[in-house]
C-alpha cells in the first residue's frame, strides 16, 4: 500500500514571479536583522584595556536585538512595508506537525491498537470549542496517526462517539453528565472514576470489539489503548 507521495511543483509565470519577490523580501529582511545585531555589537564593545573609565565616557547600552525583540519589531515592518503582509510564516504550523509525528510514533511504538472517537471536527469548529480544536490540529493528527499505523501494520480505529462519555464502562448504564461534570459515579455498579478515563475505556472496548459486559477492567494508564485483538493474533 502506498502511503507516501512525491510531487514536483511547476508554478506558473505569475506564481514564480511572486515566489521570487517573497524570497527577495525575506533575503533583505534577514540581512537587515543580521546587521542590527552586528551594529549593536560594534556600538557596545569598548577596548577597556586602553581606555580609562574615569576619562572616557561610556555610551548607554541599548537593548540587544535578540530573536524575540526582532520578532516584535516585525509588526512595525509589516506596517511600514505592506508587501511583507502577503508572506505566510509557517513556523508554528511546522512545530505542531512535528509534534504530531512524534506523538503518533510514541503511541505506535507502545501499542498495536489505538481507538479514537470519530468526531465531527467541522461541526465542533463552529462551537465554543473551536479554538481548542483548531489550535490542536486534531484532524491533521488523526490523519498522520492512521497513515503511520497502516505503514507499521497496526490499527487506528475510529469508533462512534455516541455514549462514550455518558455510559458506564463497567455495567453499561447511561449516567447523564453535563460538560461541567468531570467525575463518573455509577449508582448501579458503584464505579467511581474520572469522566475522561471512563470515556477512554469505552473507546478502547469499542475499538477491540468488546461489549461492556465482557470488557475487562483496565488501568488508567492503558485506557483507550490496547494490544492487538485476538482476531489479529497468529493461530496456533
Amino acid at each position: 500500500m502506498i502511503t507516501a507521495y512525491k510531487y514536483k511543483l511547476r508554478p506558473k509565470k505569475a506564481q514564480a514571479h511572486q515566489i521570487d519577490q517573497w524570497l527577495n523580501l525575506l533575503r533583505m529582511q534577514y540581512n537587515y536583522r543580521l546587521s542590527e545585531r552586528f551594529n549593536w555589537y560594534e556600538s557596545t564593545r569598548s577596548p577597556i584595556n586602553s581606555c580609562s573609565l574615569v576619562s572616557c565616557s561610556i555610551a548607554p547600552i541599548v537593548e540587544q536585538p535578540d530573536y524575540y525583540w526582532q520578532k516584535r519589531d516585525l509588526l512595525n515592518t509589516k506596517q511600514l512595508f505592506p508587501e511583507y503582509k502577503s508572506i505566510h510564516y509557517l513556523h508554528i504550523a511546522r512545530q505542531r506537525k512535528d509534534f504530531h509525528y512524534k506523538a503518533a510514533k510514541q503511541l505506535l511504538d507502545k501499542y498495536d491498537v489505538i481507538g479514537f472517537e470519530d468526531l465531527n471536527v467541522k461541526g465542533l469548529a463552529k462551537t465554543r470549542m473551536a479554538k481548542s480544536i483548531l489550535d490542536a490540529g486534531w484532524s491533521e493528527f488523526l490523519d498522520i496517526l492512521v497513515c503511520k499505523a497502516e505503514s507499521a501494520g497496526k490499527l487506528a480505529i475510529a469508533v462512534n462517539p455516541n455514549g462514550t462519555t455518558q455510559n458506564c464502562s463497567n455495567c453499561g448504564t447511561r449516567i447523564p453528565k453535563t460538560i461541567a461534570d468531570r467525575w463518573h459515579s455509577c449508582h448501579v455498579c458503584g464505579l467511581e472514576l474520572d469522566r475522561d478515563v471512563n470515556a477512554a475505556i469505552n473507546v478502547k472496548n469499542l475499538a477491540v470489539g468488546r461489549t461492556v459486559n465482557k470488557a475487562q477492567r483496565v488501568s488508567d494508564a492503558d485506557a483507550g489503548l490496547a494490544e492487538k485483538p485476538t482476531l489479529y493474533s497468529s493461530a496456533s
